[in-house]
């Protein structure tokens, strides 16, 4: 039974999560058109995960596909659009295990199947089921189905047994014999399933409420020790990354109380669209009017607009608006203590001459300070875009809100001043390549620093190829309440260009970025940024891709609060068309 059932819950959900392997998402949580007229309704413009707090006992986890047919469809579409016509061959030896002659044939494709898990019902997947005679025909020719009582049943074979409770044409399965779900299954785990499909086409939740606090820390704990192992924290960096790590489980953990008392739900789905991909969607949700909802409320909305420094067009873009926070910025002070010190440490193994070491960890850490000053006066509105364009060089601009610019600007050139007044020969030659007020823009003065490239530089190559110049151009930009920088061969004109395009605005997400993959290819072809032992497989990659190489592939992501009459969530959207699906199948090829 384990074989026989283990097959068909793999099966089908494969069918269906070997999409998520893609990492595609769509571009609407639109009805699915390939979805069977049988099949629960998808999800409407309206259509909202707080829906699911209406069943109070739903289940502590629920995963759900809203049918067999529908995930196989979706999979159809998905490798017909990235024309990996050859993996077409999984979903068609699943339709084979699932038609009504096969080994997991009398099973209902066109309804939901369910996977259930919680302390007071147990543990069982859940399958819709069409025609019973001809399961139990398939189950008695792989092994012993004996009958229990009523419609409880055990399946046994060489490698165990599992025990079936057959209801209202579901069919629950556990290796429990005593899980209450095996007794009756509860209308609420049943609600919990069609509801998730009505959403998603396939879906997930965690219902906070009914597991304790104890179980959601060691969940926590579980989690955080395999981002660990997973992540490579060896590096200069190392500390603050594991810093960062410890703070944003802290911070969980603190919230962990609140969540499981105000009923927390955790969503996560995902939604096909055959013209333009899939979503992939997360959410925490909770009823308004709870203590976590109020917590909600202060991500809502976005004091300042970031469009000017988040552009889509860029090659790489980031922001991060309102109260969402960095997780690098969670502990400021503990973060920049240790990244002042493993600059100190660099800085130790790079230089031999007194003089010059002290010179340059003067130079670190008043820096450093000014730095850490900034984002502890800042609302946590910050931006960071990368341009990257073969035939004008890279250019990386930066925007941070916060209260007092104006007291950063003078810190900034107080440091240069007594800098020089020191007698820094470096400071004095940086100055003497600095202009202030270059430009000024929406009341943001701009003042620039010029260096020229040393050619005795060991990156010289590596810095020219990627600045298209000689010459390194510093931005510095100062207004009212924001900071900014810029650094390239073009970063006055870059700088100057996002800051005509800050405003006001209405709402923002909390988080979100953008990354062009075609941008990025070309601009690694271009300049030739890959090592030797990597420029076989790059070369290899490029004819595969052929010409979607030079296709501008565009991942967005965003974070945003949500809120209905019924729920408050804050979610997390993932969109990414089939031509960056197909760009990351062949990017996984690489190695092959």
């Amino acid at each position: 039974m384990r074989t026989t059932f283990s097959l068909l819950i793999s099966c089908v959900l494969a069918a269906a999560l070997s999409v998520f392997s893609l990492n595609a998402q769509a571009q609407d949580v639109q009805p699915s058109p390939v979805s069977d007229s049988k099949e629960a309704p998808g999800p409407t413009p309206d259509a909202h995960p707080g829906t699911i707090l209406e069943v109070k006992d739903a289940p502590a986890l629920t995963v759900s596909v809203r049918s067999a047919n529908a995930a196989l469809k979706a999979a159809d579409a998905t490798l017909s659009k990235i024309n990996e016509s050859t993996l077409k061959l999984y979903t068609g030896v699943l339709r084979m295990y699932l038609s009504k002659n096969g080994p997991l044939g009398g099973f209902d494709l066109n309804r939901p199947i369910g996977l259930i898990i919680d302390p007071q019902y147990g543990a069982a997947a859940v399958f819709p089921v069409q025609n019973w005679e001809t399961i139990q025909k398939n189950l008695n020719k792989e092994g012993t189905l004996t009958v229990l009582e009523d419609n409880r049943f055990k399946f046994t074979q060489d490698d165990g047994e599992v025990f079936l409770l057959l209801q209202d044409n579901w069919l629950a399965v556990s290796t429990d014999s005593d899980s209450s779900i095996l007794k009756a299954i509860p209308q609420s785990c049943l609600d919990s399933i069609e509801q998730l499909s009505k959403i998603y086409l396939v879906g997930a939740a965690v219902n906070s409420s009914r597991m304790t606090a104890q179980d959601l820390n060691d969940l926590l704990q579980a989690l955080q020790s395999q981002l660990e192992e997973g992540l490579s924290f060896e590096g200069p960096l190392s500390d603050v990354f594991k810093k960062q790590i410890q703070s944003v489980t802290d911070s969980i953990s603190q919230s962990l109380k609140r969540y499981q008392k105000d009923h927390l739900t955790f969503l996560l789905g995902l939604n096909f669209n055959p013209q333009s991909g899939f979503k992939l969607d997360v959410a925490l949700c909770t009823d308004p009017n709870t203590e976590t909802a109020k917590q909600f409320s202060q991500y809502k909305s976005s004091t300042t607009h970031l469009a000017g420094f988040y552009n889509p067009g860029s090659a790489a873009a980031l922001s991060v608006s309102s109260q969402g926070r960095l997780a690098i910025f969670n502990n400021q002070q503990e973060t920049f203590k240790a990244l002042q010190s493993e600059i100190n440490k660099q800085i130790e193994k790079k230089y031999t001459d007194e003089r010059k070491k002290n010179e340059v960890k003067r130079f670190a850490d008043a820096l450093t300070a000014i730095v850490a000053k900034t984002f502890s006066d800042s609302n946590n509105e910050t931006a960071i875009t990368v341009y990257a364009e073969p035939d004008r060089g890279a250019t990386v601009i930066a925007a941070v809100f916060c209260k007092d610019a104006q007291e950063i600007e003078n810190m900034l050139f107080d440091f240069i001043k007594n800098e020089i007044l020191s007698g820094s020969r470096t400071m004095f030659s940086c100055y003497n390549g600095s202009k202030r007020n270059a430009a000024i823009v929406n009341d943001v003065k701009i003042h620039t620093l010029t260096f020229t490239l040393s050619k005795e530089d060991k990156n010289y190559d590596l810095w020219r190829k990627l600045l298209n110049s000689d010459d390194v151009v510093i931005a510095f930009g100062f207004g009212k309440n924001i900071v900014c920088v810029a650094v390239g061969a073009d970063s006055l004109n870059q700088l100057k260009t996002a800051l005509e395009k800050n405003g006001p605005a209405q709402a923002s997400p909390i988080f979100q970025y953008n990354v062009q993959y075609g941008t990025l290819a070309r601009f690694i072809e271009a300049y030739n940024l890959i090592s030797e032992e990597d420029a076989k497989d790059f070369a290899k990659f490029k004819k595969t891709m052929g010409k979607q190489f030079n296709s501008p592939c565009q991942k967005t992501s965003v974070l945003f609060v949500e809120q209905t009459p019924s729920a408050c969530a804050i979610r997390y959207q993932e969109e990414i068309p089939f031509d960056v699906i197909k760009f990351v199948t062949k990017l996984m090829k690489l190695g092959e």
